[in-house]
């Protein structure tokens, strides 16, 4: 089940320097695995997920040393539904094991739909705007941590927000695709 992969979003997207992900999603054990973990409490897999994160990650998978670890933030409403944020919890669990400082770099701004209730084709309208930098970048390697990737729209804007804050690279790492 662990397949770590390198891509870009499809047709390269400009602003995330690189794209990773540990597993794929239409392996059925991944799909049940993290929709146990996002829809029936099972908040400590955050524990092992970061554990396969790290793995990776000190394998030098992405080129330059990572300065902090963020993470795109979830919908409030889907937050408030789980009581958590998934990728929140990776990113912090990844940032001890790592010893790399974990910031909350984007918020969330006005409303948006569940990517996944969006078609392909507006899921990057969905997204356009909706975060906002919560700090200075400047000259910063940033790991931004996601949960899914489907057509990397999400991870797109929030690498284009941290860029336009002035992170110099901005590296994106999610549990699947």
């Amino acid at each position: 089940l662990f397949h770590p992969k390198k891509f870009l979003a499809p047709g390269g997207n400009g602003f995330a320097d690189e794209m990773m992900c540990l597993f794929s999603y239409s392996e059925p054990a991944v799909q049940r695995l993290i929709f146990d973990w996002k829809n029936v409490d099972y908040i400590d897999l955050h524990h092992i997920f970061s554990r396969y994160m790290e793995k990776a990650l000190r394998k030098g998978l992405f080129p330059s040393p990572i300065h902090k670890i963020s993470y795109l933030p979830r919908r409030t409403f889907a937050r408030r539904t789980a009581g958590f944020d998934q990728a929140e919890k990776i990113a912090e669990e990844l940032g001890k094991l790592l010893e790399i400082p974990v910031e909350p770099l984007l918020r969330r701004r006005g409303f948006s739909k569940a990517q996944r209730k969006a078609s392909f084709r507006d899921r990057e309208k969905n997204v356009k705007g909706k975060f906002v930098p919560t700090k200075d970048l400047a000259g910063e390697t940033v790991l931004l941590v996601d949960d899914i990737i489907t057509t990397g729209e999400t991870g797109k804007e929030g690498a284009r927000i941290l860029k336009k804050a002035g992170a110099m690279k901005v590296y994106i790492f999610s549990l699947a695709h």
